[in-house]
């Protein structure tokens, strides 16, 4: 029994080094397309960190300083992204029965996050939303 509990754990360990051996390599690929185009489009450093042993890896995503590391292009475009707000309308057979509040638009994912529920109650089939 501890043979096999001594196998398995070796099994992990070995598992555990090959993906973080492909986390490794996914960042030297972004790194070395950013490094091809002249562009940043992360602003974090990938530090990693070897154990004694080899078989202990610490990966620690640090936060850089991103208005330093961006093109004037692309910070003016970030800056415009961060500015602009959007809200949703809800409208039933045209008619606008709820809006959202108006939320700025994360960079540099571009996604809105609309955390706003709405509670509607119809009577009647509506022939569109």
């Amino acid at each position: 029994m501890v043979l096999n509990i001594e196998r398995e754990l070796e099994a992990e360990k070995a598992h555990l080094k090959a993906r973080s051996q492909e986390i490794y390599d996914l960042w030297g690929k972004i790194k070395a397309e950013q490094t091809k185009t002249g562009t940043v489009n992360t602003f974090y450093k990938l530090k990693v960190y070897q154990g004694p042993d080899d078989m202990d890896v610490l990966y620690n995503l640090q936060k850089q300083a991103d208005e330093i590391a961006l093109k004037p292009e692309t910070l003016r475009r970030k800056r415009a992204t961060q500015q602009t707000q959007v809200q949703c309308v809800l409208r039933i057979d045209d008619v606008e029965v709820a809006r959202t509040n108006k939320v700025p638009i994360n960079w540099p994912s571009y996604e809105v996050d609309i955390l706003d529920q709405f509670q509607i109650h119809v009577f009647t089939l509506p022939s569109k939303i």
